[in-house]
């Protein structure tokens, strides 16, 4: 169940990174917009967390399940970056480093669709 999880995280990925190659600024755009939103902020702990457990946890069904094991780590470790800094921090750090990224996003777009496809492979069914 875990693992179809993980493959359907991976589908929405790709046509996210898709997206950040064909128009990085509307992503761009409507997180700047957002900065100030709590939800935001508290959907970007939540989902980093909620994440990093469920590859922590499928890391044993996976293909490459040290690979899995290393970006669980990674997507918690931000989460409890986040947490660290709280909201004004967050606010801070993203204001900072969105306008040196913006002209980057399709590598963001890049790295997305890499990294959806390697879910979507890493826990298909081994042969």
């Amino acid at each position: 169940m875990m693992t179809k999880l993980l493959q359907f995280i991976g589908m929405l990925l790709i046509p996210a990174g898709i997206s950040l190659l064909i128009r990085p600024s509307l992503i761009y755009e409507w997180i700047v917009n957002h900065l100030d939103n709590w939800p935001l902020y508290v959907a970007a702990i939540v989902v980093r967390l909620i994440l990093g457990f469920m590859l922590l946890f499928a890391a044993k069904d996976a293909r490459h399940p040290n690979t899995i094991r290393y970006f669980g780590a990674i997507s918690i470790i931000a989460a409890l970056i986040f947490l660290y800094l709280g909201q004004s921090g967050f606010i801070e750090l993203l204001s900072s480093w969105l306008p040196l990224m913006k002209p980057y996003g399709w590598i963001s777009g890049l790295v997305s669709i890499a990294l959806g496809g390697f879910l979507v492979y890493s826990f298909s069914e081994k042969k």
